[in-house]
């Protein structure tokens, strides 16, 4: 497991760790400061902070640059022998012409850092959205409770794909998805409304949804919430503090496919999946659920429409 700044923007959140390697969230900047060194974390820019506490097990936040040893680390060799010396300064380059500055790409572009907006971000059929695992933050598009009056972040109609984006909070109504979708290493800081909503309804057919890698924490009510027949798979996905992972619209009793691949789930206050459709199936391989408080089961009573495979 990796130190991972969990896409959190705000001073003092604090870090976890995590297996996926390939975001910017656990990747870390090492400077010299003083005979310590300093960790600058890549997506958020702010530094592992030990807020001066000195128990064990007290928790370790990140936070805007400051010079006190609350950010002063040493790295320590656990083979025995002695420690590694901090890396000497870094030499200041001489300074050249200024380049001229790229326009950002319609696509999303970008390397990390945050991008603000106020309205939602259409991505067209057969158009792939990369967001270059920047952090999305909405303004005034919703405040990330239960309301259903709040936009959506993504709107990806029939065959557009999303990719490489951090969703901050507020998670508002998180990403609509309109048919046969690709969702592909995407993190919900604080999931809003929903993380995911797959539209259409009862008459329509979603096709396949691909959610793959990933993570979404702190949702009040569902991860996922589907509102039309499709197949849902999930795969290499965790998720921290929810009521249900997936949500099949109430009352409905059309059918879907749940697929569950090497997903991790903790904190689950009421199902994995719920439907009250005796139709809809769901299927699962390495799944992982750890502090589960629900008093009807991971399938909410339906026991015999999940099976591993």
């Amino acid at each position: 497991m990796f130190i991972d700044g969990m896409g959190r923007t705000s001073s003092g959140d604090p870090c976890g760790q995590w297996a996926n390697t390939t975001h910017y969230n656990s990747h870390w900047k090492i400077s010299s400061d003083k005979g310590y060194v300093r960790f600058q974390n890549r997506s958020t820019g702010r530094y592992l902070d030990s807020n001066g506490q000195t128990s064990n097990g007290a928790v370790v936040a990140q936070r805007s640059g400051r010079s006190d040893l609350a950010q002063r680390w040493t790295i320590v060799s656990v083979g025995g022998t002695a420690p590694t010396p901090p890396p000497g300064p870094t030499p200041t380059p001489k300074p050249g012409p200024t380049p001229t500055p790229k326009p950002t790409p319609t696509s999303g572009g970008g390397s990390g850092g945050t991008k603000y907006i106020s309205s939602t971000i259409v991505v067209k059929s057969g158009q792939t959205y990369d967001g270059g695992n920047q952090t999305i933050i909405a303004q005034g598009m919703g405040d990330g409770s239960q309301s259903e009056s709040q936009k959506p972040i993504f709107k990806l109609e029939s065959g557009a794909n999303l990719r490489n984006v951090i969703i901050g909070k507020p998670g508002c109504d998180g990403v609509h998805c309109y048919g046969n979708n690709n969702v592909t290493n995407v993190r919900w800081v604080d999931v809003g409304e929903d993380a995911l909503t797959v539209k259409g309804g009862d008459s329509a057919n979603a096709g396949t949804i691909n959610v793959d890698g990933g993570y979404a924490n702190y949702a009040d009510d569902k991860v996922f919430q589907v509102n039309a027949p499709c197949t849902l798979r999930i795969s290499n996905f965790s998720a921290d503090t929810m009521g249900k992972l997936v949500r099949q619209n109430g009352g409905k009793t059309w059918k879907m496919t749940v697929y569950l691949t090497n997903v991790t789930l903790n904190n689950v206050k009421e199902a994995v999946f719920r439907t009250d459709s005796s139709s809809s199936r769901v299927y699962y391989r390495n799944l992982k659920v750890t502090n589960f408080k629900g008093s009807k089961g991971w399938w909410y009573g339906r026991d015999s429409q999940a099976s591993p495979y």
